[in-house]
């Protein structure tokens, strides 16, 4: 974090979000729908469009009303955060470091890259399983913002808490 053409570092509370428009990469194109900025939410997303999203709906439909990517979406909070903006010509950067969930657990570090050829890569740093664990619920996928669901969820438990005695 801080290497970016361009980097803004964002302070955000217990659902929050601040807005970041591209200043060098120019647009983002997501499920066909080029966006010149996007929002940065403290619960662990990144969302299109309107702003004014702040929480988590615990279903899981958050993802299905918004152009979305969830890297780790639950109740998190920002406080003792630090969440950095990095952008360059043909990339941005969303670094979330110490990153925790509100009712406690072991701070996580995530890192999502929008690509300007609308590639989206989500790196987790450093994610405690006991964590998940302790939490919820967690949402981690993307949605179009079209009302059909999440289209790709990608959040499956670990073989451990998985039932598996009726195979």
């Amino acid at each position: 974090p801080g290497s970016g053409t361009n980097t803004t570092s964002m302070s955000l509370t217990d659902d929050d979000f601040r807005t970041y428009t591209f200043a060098s990469m120019g647009s983002f194109s997501y499920f066909g729908t080029p966006y010149t900025s996007f929002h940065v939410g403290s619960n662990g997303y990144i969302y299109f469009g309107a702003s004014g999203i702040t929480t988590i709906p615990s279903d899981g439909t958050f993802i299905a009303g918004n152009a979305a990517v969830c890297a780790l979406c639950s109740d998190m909070t920002g406080d003792g955060a630090t969440i950095t903006v990095d952008e360059f010509t043909d990339r941005v950067a969303v670094t979330y470091d110490n990153f925790s969930h509100l009712s406690g657990g072991t701070p996580t570090d995530v890192q999502l890259i929008f690509h300007s050829d609308g590639r989206i890569q989500v790196a987790y740093h450093s994610v405690s399983l006991t964590s998940f664990f302790e939490w919820d619920m967690v949402v981690v996928g993307v949605g179009s913002g079209m009302g059909l669901g999440p289209e790709l969820d990608f959040f499956v438990p670990p073989p451990e808490i998985c039932d598996n005695s009726s195979d």
